[in-house]
């Protein structure tokens, strides 16, 4: 210290270091991402288990009239669909913790290392928290697809022999507007009307996009 002056040297903590604080900043940002991810991800499974489930259900109208012909009962019926939603989205956690959870951390650990100049990186794995979110993920889905269903077989059997008829055509907001609506082009009105009239795809394709964006 003698030889550079008192006046030319600045001691600093670890607390008070660049590197150090630039390091526990990064930390903050993963930490507070990793409270949301699970939620976001939680969300999208139940959007897809959602179109699925209904896509499946809608396919399978006739042979759950069949079902109902026979005298199966509504239980066993929706026993199914929740066995083909509990084992699709029972493999798909168990598949993405095994896979998923060792490399994650090392991509974070590359991420780290582009940056900062540290030594061997360990993981710490928290079991419980993984299956706590693979069960929510299981539960949420098996109860989406007993709701859907009990939907379904709410209807006769006669009803779901029956192909589901068209909706019938109405007019939407914008066609009201005559100078408007008449200046629009027909793929544009084709487009504006499947829109404005399959409500629930609009709802289910907004909220995919909110949450994927959300990511």
């Amino acid at each position: 210290l003698s030889e550079f002056g008192e006046e030319n040297v600045t001691v600093l903590t670890m607390e008070e270091n660049a590197g150090y604080k630039l390091f526990e900043t990064y930390n903050d940002k993963v930490r507070k991402i990793s409270y949301v991810f699970p939620f976001l991800f939680v969300g999208i499974c139940a959007l897809i288990n959602l179109i699925t489930v209904s896509r499946l259900m809608k396919d399978e109208r006739k042979e759950i009239g069949c079902y109902f012909s026979l005298g199966i009962s509504r239980r066993k019926i929706i026993f199914k669909f929740t066995l083909f939603s509990f084992l699709s989205v029972g493999l798909g956690c168990l598949a993405g913790y095994l896979i998923g959870t060792p490399i994650l951390p090392f991509v974070v650990e590359d991420a780290y290392k582009s940056i900062f100049n540290f030594g061997a990186f360990k993981a710490t794995l928290i079991n419980t928290l993984g299956m706590a979110i693979g069960f929510g993920i299981t539960l949420l889905s098996i109860l989406i697809t007993i709701y859907i269903s009990t939907l379904y077989l709410k209807e006769e059997p006669s009803n779901l022999l029956k192909e589901i008829s068209p909706k019938p055509g109405k007019k939407i907001l914008l066609e009201k507007i005559n100078w408007l609506w008449n200046k629009i082009s027909f793929s544009w009105k084709s487009s504006f009307r499947n829109i404005f009239r399959q409500k629930k795809n609009l709802v289910l394709t907004m909220l995919s996009i909110f949450l994927s964006t959300g990511l």
